[in-house]
């Protein structure tokens, strides 16, 4: 891993890491889709913590553009 990254960046690369495939995919969604495709994925996403879990990388990643 670079050497230049700060430690709480570093940290939350091992994290995304650790996480299933499919989290992964739902983070990259979240953070970097077009609003129809995060829509229908939000559709699909069945449990609730999950849904939030989406939502809430969503509304991290948008603030932190503005």
């Amino acid at each position: 891993m670079n050497e230049k990254l700060d430690e709480p960046c570093r940290l939350i690369i091992e994290k995304f890491l650790k996480l299933p495939r499919r989290y992964q995919e739902w983070f990259y969604i979240a953070a970097c889709e077009q609003e129809p495709e995060y829509q229908a994925m939000l559709q699909t996403i069945e449990k609730e913590n999950e849904r939030q879990w989406v939502m809430d990388i969503r509304e991290a990643y948008t603030g932190s553009r503005n």
